[in-house]
């Protein structure tokens, strides 16, 4: 009998615009059973991927490999008590794996908002909230200082409490404070995650608002291959 295993990337998480978060997993006869890296991925062909290290994604990764898991984990279950005590068990990795799906599937409704509003400034379709710490580091600079040269006279707290002028000064608004909350933590990261979706609040309420001067971060993305 010959066993065919190795690793292989799998999913596609998060996506939109053709780009999306995928796991690279160790497999058996090419079920995905230990997840091991992941990439955003901005283009693929030839056999070879092409994109951004991200930070790890449970959600990304589940939606992978919770359904081998669960089955895996209902058969030794089954084996060792009795066939009805896998039920649970199966029942369980279902939710979870339905739970990541979710919580992973493509870019919607006020999800759409926030992730078409930091694609317009960073030219990336991968939310901040995956941003590696060392990327996030990078774009929040960046960020700051393209802020400091459209918008002198105030600053994104103040568009989240009085509102944007024009959608372009929204999307730096909305995508600085996404950053920043991505590199904070505890009430702090809250804090910056609320203003951020004052933003989109706004957006909503005047949606005739001028578009304003376009601006994109000069990022160099670190891309990597695989």
């Amino acid at each position: 009998m010959i066993i065919i295993y190795g690793t292989r990337w799998y999913g596609f998480a998060f996506a939109r615009g053709g780009h999306g978060a995928k796991t690279k997993s160790f497999h058996l006869f090419y079920i995905p059973l230990l997840p091991l890296e992941q990439m955003w991925v901005v283009h693929q062909g030839n056999g070879r991927l092409r994109g951004l290290p991200i930070r790890w994604s449970w959600r990304a990764a589940l939606s992978t490999v919770g359904l081998s898991w669960g089955a895996i984990a209902a058969l030794i279950v089954g084996s060792a008590i009795a066939p009805v005590a896998a039920v649970p068990v199966i029942a369980g990795a279902a939710a979870g794996w339905i739970w990541a799906m979710k919580g992973s599937a493509t870019a919607s409704g006020r999800e759409e908002q926030r992730r078409a509003l930091t694609a317009r400034v960073l030219h990336t379709n991968c939310p901040p909230a995956l941003f590696t710490d060392a990327l996030a580091g990078m774009t929040s600079n960046d960020l700051d200082a393209a802020w400091a040269k459209a918008c002198p006279d105030r600053s994104p707290e103040d568009v989240a409490a009085l509102g944007p002028r024009d959608q372009a000064e929204a999307a730096l608004a909305f995508t600085l404070l996404s950053v920043r909350a991505r590199r904070e933590q505890g009430e702090l990261a809250r804090t910056l995650a609320d203003r951020a979706e004052r933003v989109i609040d706004a957006l909503e309420r005047m949606p005739t608002l001028p578009e304003g001067a376009p601006y994109r971060a000069e990022l160099k993305l670190p891309e990597s291959a695989a």
